[in-house]
């Protein structure tokens, strides 16, 4: 099926996102009641896990990807930018892989028309902050063999740390989660050896954890409000891991 025009195809992937798809039920933030609040798919946090914003937003959001990188993403599980996780790959193995080609451009068109959320991009930790010596250390021994000392990753594969909207995210809650209880990649027919996570909640203290994360999120070009030891212990007892 082709579309008459880039209106139509917007419509029918608006169907498709406030429909089938449930998008805003975790990209958009609830209010005191439970319900939707007026930041529609800016991102939200649920059960532990943030779903990251899908708007145009450059730098937290879907600006720099391209209509086939959300395509490649909904049907496979990954993208040469990212890899899916949490409940994000369950959506995917279980429902969005098997729609059509069509429907997945006209979710890649409807999500590029959105108006870009108002969330800025905070100036960047400096490397020469302690937190940031300390993760870098912790990067390049835990983490950079397979995110590659420059953080691109391997693609279609392993997640690129660089100009990544989860890591960009004000709500550092998924990575939490995936560096203490580790994940497994998406498995789909487009993908069917997906790469997974180690769990790092027994190899790594708090104090290393949240210097890592803050390196991350503040290299290569990333820019993030730093991690702290407290949000890691709180993060790790939510969850309930071993220290």
């Amino acid at each position: 099926m082709e579309f008459a025009n880039d209106a139509v195809c917007q419509s029918t992937g608006n169907r498709s996102v406030e429909g089938a798809g449930h998008c805003a039920s975790c990209h958009t933030s609830k209010n005191l009641l439970g319900g939707d609040s007026s930041d529609y798919l800016q991102g939200g946090t649920l059960q532990g896990w943030h779903a990251p914003d899908l708007t145009s937003n450059p730098h937290t959001g879907l600006g720099s990807w391209s209509k086939d990188d959300i395509a490649s993403y909904l049907h496979s599980g990954t993208n040469n930018i990212t890899a899916s996780s949490g409940p994000m790959t369950e959506a995917i193995e279980n429902s969005t892989q098997y729609m059509t080609p069509e429907d997945l451009q006209a979710i890649a068109s409807y999500l590029k028309s959105l108006p870009a959320s108002d969330v800025p991009k905070p100036t960047p930790v400096s490397m020469t902050d302690p937190a940031m010596k300390d993760g870098k250390l912790v990067f390049e021994t835990q983490c950079g063999a397979c995110h590659v000392s420059n953080g691109t990753g391997v693609r279609k594969m392993i997640p690129a740390l660089v100009n990544n909207p989860q890591i960009n995210s004000p709500d550092p809650a998924s990575l939490l989660n995936v560096v203490l209880n580790g994940t497994y990649g998406p498995m789909t027919h487009a993908n069917p050896t997906g790469a997974g996570m180690p769990a790092f909640a027994e190899k790594l203290s708090d104090d290393n954890i949240a210097a890592v994360l803050t390196y991350i999120r503040n290299s290569w070009g990333n820019a993030a409000t730093p991690v702290d030891t407290r949000t890691v212990a709180e993060a790790r007892k939510k969850i309930n891991v071993a220290h």
